[in-house]
């Protein structure tokens, strides 16, 4: 029987690295680009459209993020993949990735059933929230939180590292 509780930090970093094996298991390319979503807190969006990217100064890509935030600059140890050093050959590795078939991986091999921060249903967007929790839990401040995922706002980044996320298991 299903039950709905509570999604704390923990147990999101533990579900999100049982999802990831589960995904190597039948795309390597989903597994890459999921972590790479985990590791920088990018929108599906700017992580997937390749003219977002372009090649930086002093060995960093940066991206022009979506929803009107700044730019974001990244060094290549922040992914997982070698999608950093595919910017600067301009070829685009994650091409074929599209969102439905990246929402059916994460409703197929994600333990959770469903997860929501109020009534909002979540898939992708789950990584986003868990770096902002993250970094808040590593103990960076909502200010450094705010300029490294290039929010405007501090409301915007807040709403990340403090939301209540629910889940319903299988």
């Amino acid at each position: 029987m299903s039950e709905k509780k509570q999604y704390l930090l923990e147990d999101i970093t533990t579900d999100l690295q049982l999802f990831s094996t589960e995904v190597a298991l039948h795309s390597l390319w989903y597994r890459d680009f999921f972590k790479d979503l985990e590791l920088t807190g990018l929108r599906f969006c700017e992580l997937q459209d390749f003219s977002r990217w372009s090649p930086g100064i002093y060995d960093t890509v940066i991206c022009d993020t979506a929803k009107d935030s700044n730019n974001r600059e990244f060094r290549s140890d922040e992914f997982f993949s070698d999608f950093y050093s595919r910017v600067w050959a301009a070829d685009n590795i994650y091409k074929r990735i599209n969102n439905s078939t990246a929402s059916y991986y994460f409703h197929s091999f994600h333990p959770m059933q469903r997860i929501y921060v109020e009534d909002k249903y979540l898939t992708n967007h789950l990584f986003r929230h868990h770096k902002a929790k993250y970094m808040k839990h590593r103990g960076y401040s909502d200010e450094e939180i705010r300029a490294y995922f290039g929010e405007v706002s501090i409301l915007n980044i807040q709403g990340y590292i403090y939301s209540d996320i629910w889940c319903i298991t299988r």
